[in-house]
């Protein structure tokens, strides 16, 4: 059997897997584990302390302070891949023969150094990085903040040629392999890693819906506001607003609602146990970048889902989904869904999902095919 030894360098600290692309470098690393991998992993940090749930699955696990002074805003690389820039995961990474995983744009900034000197470097693409903060931009009120944003799209969309170095990609979403594959040839589509392995869905009915995400993230809040104001004056049914961060806005402007609450900052199971429980799950979006982890756990987890175009396009995911456009559809889609028990067979149909591009077990073993060419 080949040498099975990897490097991933990680644009963060993957644990806990608490958020979006934590959750698809933590259960990436789980499922290679299962294949017999070694993975020795490299994070940068800024806030996330040191793990031993890390430790206890790798073979070793470094850590790197992220540089976010002035200096690296200024510079003509975006600010995600100039602010993880370390001399010393280089000289590691250029002391090893085993393949490396740059997880996205963020980490690349290494990439051309390691390319010429004959490594064989993949990179995990976790977004069409100009795209989504090009939507960040459009979706937050914070003039500095959009100012940020549109500067950053504009430096990501250049600095993504730096690809054409990489000995492959694996992509997250249909079309996000489609758009790289003009970059770099060797670009697949190899679906989000995420905390399901099977199906769980409970048959059943609950009553109340739910729109779970991290509340701090512009695109969310953009699609709670849409929510409280397009969908929820058009039905008598209770929303349920959960997640991470909410800013205060979203607490003082929910508190004067009838029929809504926020939950800040759930554990994992108090989130986990709202997903299974609701009735339906309310997932508009804004853009259409990457795949959304929340349309995954509600799908693998929960009952109905009703969605809008751009939270499923490009993943093949719409017909496990009620899709509605207006907030008057979602409503509407809504009503019925409330009064619809979820069924056994609506269960059996989702099934299908454990054998489709968004299995761990099959991913893991796709990319695990290409690391190993």
């Amino acid at each position: 059997m080949p040498d099975r030894n990897l490097h991933i360098v990680s644009f963060d600290v993957p644990w806990p897997a608490d958020y979006g692309g934590v959750i698809d470098v933590y259960h990436k690393i789980r499922h290679l584990r299962l294949l017999g991998w070694e993975v020795t992993l490299h994070c940068y940090r800024r806030q996330r302390p040191e793990s031993d749930k890390l430790e206890s699955l790798c073979k070793e696990v470094f850590y790197y302070n992220r540089n976010t002074s002035l200096l690296s805003h200024l510079k003509k690389s975006p600010f995600i891949a100039a602010s993880r820039n370390s001399e010393l995961l280089v000289k590691r990474l250029i002391e090893t023969d085993s393949p490396i995983l740059l997880e996205g744009l963020h980490c690349c900034a290494p990439l051309k150094i390691l390319s010429g000197c004959s490594k064989n470097v993949y990179v995990r693409t976790h977004n069409i990085e100009h795209d989504y903060y090009g939507g960040l931009a459009r979706s937050t009120r914070n003039p500095i903040k959009s100012v940020f944003f549109r500067s950053e799209a504009r430096k990501l969309k250049k600095y993504e040629r730096v690809l054409t170095a990489a000995h492959g990609i694996a992509c997250i979403s249909p079309d996000d392999a489609r758009h790289f594959n003009s970059i770099n040839a060797n670009s697949h589509f190899i679906g989000p890693f995420h905390p399901h392995d099977m199906v769980s869905s409970a048959a059943g009915r609950g009553d109340f819906m739910l729109y779970h995400g991290a509340l701090s993230v512009p695109e969310n809040q953009a699609a709670v506001r849409w929510l409280l104001s397009d969908v929820m004056p058009n039905t008598d049914n209770e929303l349920i607003i959960a997640g991470k961060n909410p800013p205060n806005w979203m607490a003082q402007h929910i508190r004067r609602l009838d029929r809504v609450s926020l939950i800040a900052n759930p554990d994992k199971l108090e989130l986990d146990q709202l997903i299974r429980d609701a009735q339906v799950h309310l997932l508009p979006s804004t853009q259409s970048t990457g795949v959304k982890l929340k349309l995954i756990h509600a799908l693998f987890s929960g009952r109905h889902v009703v969605a809008n175009e751009l939270m499923v396009a490009g993943t093949g995911l719409e017909s496990f989904c009620h899709m509605a456009v207006s907030g008057k559809e979602f409503a509407l889609r809504a009503d019925e869904l409330m009064q619809k028990p979820f069924s056994a067979t609506d269960t059996s149909e989702r099934k299908s999902l454990e054998t489709s591009g968004y299995s761990n077990r099959l991913n893991a073993e796709k990319l695990s095919k290409m690391l190993l060419v």
